[in-house]
């Protein structure tokens, strides 16, 4: 029952955490002002990167709160605390990615694009199933295989290596698509 207490605390942050998706909207909050951040002499690289900052500023400090009150509480590794702030990072990049994919300019208001563009919904419901993903492909099948905290382990590994490769995307992609809009 003590190996289950880190998985699943990292699962309960990382679950709570998918509920948050800022940078989903960011993008299109702009709406027909996007021309005004275009024009300032501003890299189009620190324009994204100050979004994502956004994102992590707001949604890491309660997940890291949270984190931490479970860590000192049940006493547990680091683990519990680097694996909801990765999460946050993929979840931070997916939202913009998305959004420069799939960008709502024409709104008269603002809860418009909170509450029903395409890119919060495919961005909140596809973070949100990939927690119960994670969670029950390792229930379903893995639970014989390998131990609980070795499958944290390899999520972890696997995230970095998603975060690397959505942050490159971002540079590169990103940029030449927030450019096009």
């Amino acid at each position: 029952v003590n190996e289950f207490i880190v998985p699943l605390l990292c699962l309960a942050v990382i679950g709570t955490n998918s509920m948050n998706i800022i940078s989903a909207a960011l993008i299109s909050l702009e709406g027909n002002r996007l021309w005004i951040i275009k024009s300032l002499p501003i890299k189009t690289k620190d324009i994204l990167e100050s979004k994502l900052m956004l994102h992590l500023a707001l949604c890491v400090p309660p997940g890291l709160l949270f984190s931490i009150v479970g860590s000192v509480v049940f006493s547990l590794s680091l683990l519990v605390i680097i694996v909801p702030i990765v999460f946050t990072v993929f979840e931070a990049l997916l939202g913009l990615l998305i959004n420069l994919w799939k960008p709502k300019f024409d709104w008269i208001n603002e809860t418009v694009v909170v509450k029903q563009s395409a890119a919060v919904m495919i961005t909140m419901f596809g973070t949100m199933a990939l927690v119960v993903f994670i969670g029950g492909i390792y229930i379903g099948y893995l639970n014989e295989f390998i131990g609980a905290v070795t499958y944290v382990y390899i999520m972890l590994a696997l995230f970095l290596i998603i975060d690397i490769a959505f942050y490159y995307l971002l540079n590169t992609w990103g940029i030449k698509r927030f450019e096009e809009l």
